[in-house]
């Protein structure tokens, strides 16, 4: 299976509760989403910061709420260096996994991506990189209890965002 490393600045928005990582997992456990299958967490993060607030963007018209109704919100900048990645941005890793856009796009069923999650933890990937559902920029699912000797992904800034600005 192809595989890439992973060295770099990675930004995440959400509650300022959620700063820390090893927490953010746990509670992670309970809630599936589109690379952490039931009683597995990932921390998704996107590779710029542009990303990051599309996808807050599209998490409230989804939830059909007001972007201020998220209040409060951080950008988290996190120092990431992984040796083990699944690169769903290319498309002949996506052909190699059987992995569609649709199924990257898709927010009301994550079976494929869930079996993907399951395949690339059981074979020791720390991470899978693909294509932000917002039509642009990348994001990183990562599997923080699956780190390598050597990776690391270290928060090194927060910063509050004012959501009013962002409306």
């Amino acid at each position: 299976m192809a595989q890439t490393t992973f060295r770099g600045a990675a930004y995440r928005v959400t509650h300022p509760d959620y700063g820390d990582l090893e927490r953010t997992m746990e509670v992670g456990r309970a809630h599936p989403s589109r690379f952490n299958p039931p009683g597995t967490a990932a921390i998704y993060v996107s590779l710029e910061p542009e990303t990051a607030i599309a996808e807050l963007r599209r998490r409230a018209a989804l939830s059909r709420v007001p972007l201020t109704s998220l209040a409060p919100r951080a950008m988290f900048t996190l120092d990431v260096a992984l040796g083990q990645v699944i690169d769903l941005t290319d498309e002949r890793v996506r052909a190699e996994w059987d992995v569609g856009l649709e199924d990257l796009r898709t927010e009301d069923e994550y079976a494929r991506c869930h079996e993907v999650a399951t395949v690339a933890r059981r074979d020791g990937y720390e991470a899978i990189r693909y294509p932000s559902a917002t039509g642009h920029g990348v994001n990183l699912a990562i599997f923080l209890d699956q780190r390598h000797t050597g990776s690391y992904v270290e928060v090194t800034r927060s910063d509050e965002l004012d959501l009013d600005a962002l409306s």
